[in-house]
């Protein structure tokens, strides 16, 4: 077949310098831009995606969304050839796609979720709610700006956990981010504020494991349970957090790519070869496995999210799963991600586009 596939990624230099024109100090403005770790690590493969887009016939452009110079032509051009797929979702400090707003405005097609779920997975709050009203648990949870109670305050003794609301990679996380009572997560709030200028969410710690949920359309645009990952992270990084949450000191070391086995190779200075421990649930856990699958499948389909995707559940020690928040532009060049491509799919990331987007372009127009 014929068409192409247009890759947009923002990158972190130009994100440190936005943000600093926003008045963020250099190292604020530095931590915030590593959020786009996954936009340097695609840069090494490129090639080898350019080359199994080839052999099915489709060219590929890798582009900036910030410097629309370089890539509108392709739309204007031909734009029902043509395929967009936002990797990373925003223009400094993630606020939704405007690449696939853009496509969306101008007739092409897309890879991955609408623009208004981009924007929606970027606010933890709200995404929550949606996810509640559709029947998928979720902890109590509150939002706070800056110490001031922006939603009535969630009922519950606690402990409680408190995070940015807009910001993922586990910033804005320390090892003190779990709190015994709400006055504490108020002080928490001014924190997040005063260095991200970011709301918090305050929500009901549940005591136990993360659990992420992978998916890629690679052969069929539907998700299915068989080909869904569901997979317990443990940290083991050590220190007094270990095997309860990660923090941002953890999420440091994954900013490297990083084998199927879990060996990360640091494509950037700072890199370690820490990471977690993966366990996949479908072997050991079989119906707490597809409980979790189907609480996903089930918010994908309500909410949109489509082709690409990732969500974190917490699972108490009791056995519940719990939703904590979906990713409609997951990490796809990291160690969990390339895991589930090797195991559900049998490939890697190359060769899972190159499986998934005539897929993808096949399907017809959208609305």
């Amino acid at each position: 077949m014929t068409g192409r596939l247009l890759i947009l990624a923002e990158r972190e230099a130009g994100c440190a310098e936005r943000l600093q024109a926003a008045g963020f100090g250099p190292d604020v403005a530095t931590e915030i831009a590593g959020y786009l770790s996954q936009a340097t690590d695609l840069v090494a493969f490129e090639a080898a995606i350019a080359t199994a887009l080839a052999s099915v016939g489709l060219s590929v452009r890798f582009a900036d969304p910030t410097a629309p110079e370089d890539w509108l032509d392709w739309l204007r051009e031909r734009p029902s050839e043509t395929l967009v797929w936002p990797v990373t979702d925003g223009i400094r400090y993630y606020r939704g796609s405007a690449g696939a707003a853009t496509a969306r405005l101008i007739g092409a097609r897309r890879f991955g979720s609408p623009a208004a779920v981009q924007h929606l997975a970027q606010d933890k709050a709200k995404a929550g709610a949606v996810a509640a009203a559709l029947g998928v648990p979720v902890p109590a949870t509150g939002l706070v700006r800056d110490g001031e109670w922006l939603s009535p305050r969630p009922a519950g003794s606690g402990p409680w956990f408190v995070k940015p609301n807009t910001l993922g990679a586990k910033l804005g996380i320390w090892a003190d981010s779990r709190v015994d009572d709400l006055e504490e997560a108020l002080a928490l709030s001014r924190r997040i504020f005063a260095r991200y200028r970011d709301d918090a969410v305050v929500q009901a710690y549940v005591p136990g494991y993360d659990v992420r949920v992978s998916w890629m359309a690679v052969d069929r645009e539907e998700a299915g349970l068989d080909r869904i990952g569901v997979y317990r992270l443990d940290s083991g990084g050590g220190g007094e957090t270990a095997g309860a949450f990660m923090t941002m000191a953890d999420n440091r070391t994954l900013s490297g790519t990083a084998d199927t086995e879990g060996t990360a190779s640091a494509s950037r200075a700072g890199s370690a070869a820490f990471v977690p421990r993966m366990v996949d649930l479908a072997l050991g856990e079989p119906a707490l496995a597809a409980e979790v699958a189907g609480l996903a499948c089930r918010a994908a389909a309500a909410i949109g999210l489509r082709d690409v995707f990732s969500m974190d559940f917490r699972v108490g020690w009791d056995g519940k799963p719990w939703l904590l928040e979906f990713e409609s532009c997951p990490a796809v060049t990291i160690y969990d991600f390339r895991r589930y491509l090797a195991d559900r799919w049998g490939c890697d990331l190359p060769e899972a586009l190159a499986r998934a987007i005539p897929v993808a372009l096949g399907r017809g127009d959208e609305l």
